[in-house]
């Protein structure tokens, strides 16, 4: 697994000993940014979340542009796609920040202290 905060593996190849490939299963994450500059956070998915936070911190990505830097505030992996989609959906929805983190809370997010891209 790659070490870096709130990222999951991307796919890899191995070759098995008979000699074919196989492709180990993506995992996906949803997470919540924090810009300082706005105060807003940003919810998304993805199966790699290094690029993605970068894209974030980059300007590249319409919806974020005007609150970099973002920090990574909290992430849950997930075993597929369509689970990250629906938890993404799920916490877009909770519009109150108190409901959000009612929900964080029982559905085990991993929270931290807010990480930026200074550290």
């Amino acid at each position: 697994m790659q070490e870096v905060i709130g990222s999951t593996p991307l796919s890899s190849t191995k070759r098995p000993a008979s000699g074919g490939f196989f492709i180990i299963k993506l995992e996906f994450c949803v997470y919540i940014l924090y810009s300082e500059t706005t105060q807003r956070r940003y919810i998304g998915q993805t199966s790699d979340f290094n690029a993605r936070l970068k894209k974030h911190n980059n300007g590249k990505n319409a919806s974020t542009k005007f609150g970099m830097p973002w920090s990574l505030l909290a992430f849950l992996n997930c075993e597929s796609r369509m689970e990250a989609m629906k938890i993404e959906k799920k916490l877009k929805n909770l519009k109150s920040r108190k409901r959000q983190d009612e929900f964080i809370a029982e559905k085990g997010f991993t929270t931290q202290e807010v990480i930026g891209p200074e550290k």
